[in-house]
């Protein structure tokens, strides 16, 4: 099992490479269609304490998101402390600050498997577990998102954008929890007809099956722990908004993220570079945001992340 992931993670460089300069021309594309010299203005007016306190929001939200992962870690039965569990959070957090679709994060398994002795298809099957049950509530929050802007906009092609996240993202979490916890011999025999995929995910979903079939007991807490979660992203982005002079309202930058950042899922470029700064400026300009602001906005957000997450580069040494 650990033998086919490294396989899967290290596969096709040359593709991961192409998306990392596909991302770059988009950034590249998007600078043309602004005024730079106001964007280097808007940067000399950035308000440094806001940028603080959303550094702040985001560590206090890692750290109880490591902890949601020490509690399901220790529910299978492997001990381990929430300290070490932080920064191996944390290092699975800077790896998805860079790969495409940010399947990075599964990049913890290693150490995990190293320094623990974990089996890998259990840590996997854990993050599989969390990480669905996630995006059911990224969908769902999203979905009342996009029905809380709609009484705020009426433009047709951001909420047809929106509509076609939330259903994808729903239904990729729904396949692969039922296929976990559930025995549904006609899903099973429908996905195994999938193109490409489908045959690997049915295997995958079997070796994960006992541990995240042991998680479900857990499920309302994982839940608990996202909703919460998604707060103190509506608070980070708000102080992202300030420090860059967005003078939007709390609820409006807590709506918006769930829809926005939906984009970085998508596996063209590193974590949705260039599409995540293209839809934000399309997002904040239907409130009137000015193109210079939303960008500098989106590349805070990359930077107050990584400035945190660069902390566990020294969990290296358990690879």
């Amino acid at each position: 099992m650990k033998g086919s992931l490294e396989r899967v993670l290290k596969k096709d460089r040359f593709g991961s490479i192409l998306k990392g300069i596909i991302g770059f021309v988009l950034i590249v594309l998007i600078l043309q269609t602004i005024n730079v010299p106001r964007l280097i203005k808007t940067l000399t007016e950035v308000d440094v304490k806001f940028l603080i306190l959303a550094i702040l929001a985001y560590i206090i939200q890692n750290l109880i998101l490591s902890f949601r992962l020490f509690k399901c870690i220790n529910f299978i039965g492997y001990r381990i402390s929430w300290a070490e569990i932080f920064w191996l959070h944390l290092f699975g957090m800077l790896w998805s600050d860079v790969t495409p679709g940010q399947a990075g994060y599964l990049i913890l398994v290693y150490p995990l498997s190293k320094s623990r002795k974990i089996p890998v298809s259990e840590s996997l099957s854990c993050l599989g577990t969390i990480t669905s049950l996630e995006l059911i509530v990224k969908a769902a929050t999203g979905a009342i998102s996009l029905a809380f802007l709609i009484t705020q906009i009426s433009d047709p092609a951001f909420i047809f954008l929106g509509l076609m996240g939330i259903i994808a993202i729903l239904i990729m979490s729904f396949i692969f929890l039922m296929l976990c916890w559930a025995d549904i011999k006609i899903l099973s025999r429908i996905v195994k007809r999938f193109p490409l995929f489908g045959m690997k995910l049915l295997d995958l979903t079997e070796k994960f099956k006992s541990a995240s079939q042991a998680l479900k007991r857990k499920a309302y807490f994982i839940i608990y722990i996202s909703l919460i979660g998604w707060l103190l992203r509506g608070f980070e982005w708000t102080f992202l908004g300030y420090a860059c002079k967005i003078p939007l309202s709390f609820i409006i930058f807590l709506m918006l993220h769930p829809l926005l950042t939906a984009v970085r899922f998508v596996p063209l470029t590193p974590a949705g570079l260039g599409m995540f700064e293209g839809i934000t400026i399309l997002g904040f300009s239907l409130f009137g945001v000015p193109a210079e602001n939303a960008f500098l906005f989106s590349l805070f957000d990359r930077v107050d992340n990584i400035v945190v997450d660069i902390f566990a580069v020294k969990e290296f040494k358990r690879m």
